[in-house]
């Protein structure tokens, strides 16, 4: 009797400890998703006066697509042009919105699929995310375990795998060894006979008792491996809200990257017409021009001194420069330092998308040699951008160069240089 009581307590108790026993967290949970969906059309100004968040209209063939409204792309940069748009509808008021997530021009989608090829692509979870080479790929395994393999091997070995593990605060972290990216971490090192590394990187969460595994596998001079995993490191966020702004930041960008080529598109027009017109002018006026009349010719318009709205903040990115000078790049801009690039004698390459390439660059910020340059920062303002440059020394300058629509980012970046 006693027995048969002692084994239904407990049978109970299992029962009532499986009930409350919380599930086990999944590290790879994705972002919730709403269906994505692709439209196209001509997109105008709303100009109805009615209580609505939308603040444009698309049509195709005269006939209205849908009310349009977005928190990632300036939807006024491409207004009167032909458009692909990303998005999701959502009803509100009893009207349904779609709200852009991006944006194409097709007349400009020449080469952009040719460049999204080429650039990283987003591992992105509910909790993390970090930036992967194109040539890569990945399966997860049962056991929690990311495998990448190299799309380009024909033998298609896994030479890296990825885990989040438990660890315990108390314990402490063992001999770190390591601080990247703002993580604190441990980094071993073995060689076998065969002459292959075998790369374990610990990173432990700032955020609760995880850390972040990478075991690579790579012979001693597969460097262009070794800086690929580098640069995923030094990639990686953690935290829900950090992976978010991660995201909608790089939504922005290509939202803005869109807008450039648009604007420059333009402009390039603009100039044909121009360059033209001034053909037609120095024909017209060839006659006056031999009687020793002298034709205008347009120049650059030169500044000094220039207004601009600071980008610097707290969340700015400091650099300093073995060549003893330092600057600091605006919050959510990437910066890689190319060394003595294109006849510089240092270049830095600055853009509001990750720099793997000199082709990623939308901002340069170049060390040049000059004998007796100016004390004051010219700016030069001209169809292809602008061009600051600022006196380093009697025999150096500071010339940045971008687009017109980051000006302020030159300017901010120009006066934080000491």
């Amino acid at each position: 009797m006693k027995k048969t009581f002692f084994f239904g307590l407990l049978a109970a108790l299992l029962t009532l400890t499986a009930c409350v026993l919380p599930e086990k967290e999944d590290p790879f949970e994705r972002l919730p998703e709403e269906n994505l969906e692709v439209i196209e059309g001509k997109l105008f100004p709303f100009s109805v006066s009615v209580s609505t968040r939308a603040t444009h209209r698309l049509e195709r063939d005269s006939k209205l697509v849908g009310y349009l409204a977005s928190d990632l792309v300036q939807l006024a940069e491409f207004e009167g042009q032909d458009v692909i748009l990303e998005g999701v509808w959502r009803n509100e008021k009893m009207r349904q919105i779609f709200w852009v997530e991006g944006i194409k021009i097709p007349s400009l989608m020449a080469d952009a699929e040719d460049e999204e090829e080429k650039g990283p692509q987003r591992f992105t979870t509910k909790k993390f995310t970090m930036l992967i080479p194109p040539t890569w790929e990945y399966s997860l395994a049962p056991n929690g375990v990311v495998y990448f393999l190299n799309k380009e091997d024909p033998a298609r070995r896994v030479f890296l795998t990825f885990s989040v593990e438990d660890y315990s605060p108390e314990s402490g972290i063992d001999n770190p060894n390591i601080s990247m990216n703002g993580f604190t971490g441990m980094k071993s090192t073995t060689t076998d006979e065969n002459g292959k590394e075998r790369e374990v990187i610990t990173l432990y969460s700032n955020l609760g008792p995880k850390k972040y595994v990478y075991t690579a596998t790579y012979f001693f001079d597969d460097f262009d491996t070794k800086k690929a995993v580098f640069d995923v490191l030094q990639s990686f966020v953690e935290g829900e809200a950090a992976v978010q702004e991660v995201v909608i930041n790089e939504q922005k960008a290509k939202a803005e990257a869109e807008a450039e080529k648009l604007a420059l598109s333009k402009s390039e027009k603009q100039e044909n017409e121009t360059e033209e017109d001034s053909n037609e002018t120095v024909e017209d006026s060839s006659e006056e021009a031999d009687k020793g009349v002298e034709v205008p010719v347009s120049a650059p318009v030169v500044a000094t001194n220039s207004s601009y709205t600071n980008l610097i903040d707290d969340r700015a990115y400091s650099y300093d420069s073995n060549l003893g000078f330092s600057l600091k790049i605006p919050f959510g801009n990437w910066y890689r330092n190319f060394g003595a690039y294109d006849g510089s004698l240092s270049a830095i390459g600055v853009a509001k998308n990750v720099v793997n390439t000199a082709a990623d660059v939308q901002i340069w910020v170049k060390v040049l040699a000059k004998d007796k340059p100016s004390a004051e920062t010219t700016e030069l303002i001209t169809g292809k951008g602008i061009t600051l440059i600022k006196k380093r020394n009697d025999s150096s300058v500071y010339e940045l160069t971008g687009p017109v629509s980051q000006r302020d980012a030159l300017w901010s970046i120009t006066d934080s240089i000491q």
